[in-house]
């Protein structure tokens, strides 16, 4: 009798793992945090830039350039992202270019739309970019 009780318990409680509903890789899954990267860029800061500013102004008003490349000593990027659980909600770039240690053009996109905002005497960075890479093509003399 005890056996066929014993027994009975067991298959009862077996018969109940049938009903546990599906788990799958999403039901649990790791916290993801936001995460902030480079110098926030807003309207407001692009907006003091005016044209002829040194660089000493310029980082002035925008801080510390998050990109400066050896091969473009003339380029600045500012580059501003935020990850909401692992994924990009915003990005802002703003690009600027020096001719003399002055201040030549602005190239910026700020927000969610995908055009770039272009004020005036500026750039939009994909004209910016391009001109770049003219420049890259044209050859350079080497004065012995």
């Amino acid at each position: 009798m005890r056996l066929l009780i014993t027994c009975g318990l067991i298959l009862s409680s077996l018969a109940g793992c049938s009903y546990l509903p599906k788990i799958n890789a999403n039901t649990f899954s790791p916290y993801k945090i936001d995460i902030q990267q480079g110098n926030y860029v807003d309207e407001v800061a692009v907006d003091k830039l005016k044209l002829g500013m040194t660089r000493a102004q310029v980082k002035f008003v925008m801080g510390t350039p998050l990109i400066t490349d050896v091969f473009h000593a003339n380029r600045w990027d500012y580059i501003y992202t935020f990850r909401t659980a692992g994924k990009l909600t915003e990005q802002r770039r703003v690009v600027l270019y020096f001719k003399d240690d002055a201040l030549d053009f602005i190239g910026k996109h700020l927000g969610d739309t995908k055009a770039d905002n272009a004020t005036e005497g500026t750039k939009p960075v994909d004209a910016a970019v391009q001109a770049i890479k003219q420049e890259e093509k044209q050859p350079v003399e080497v004065k012995p």
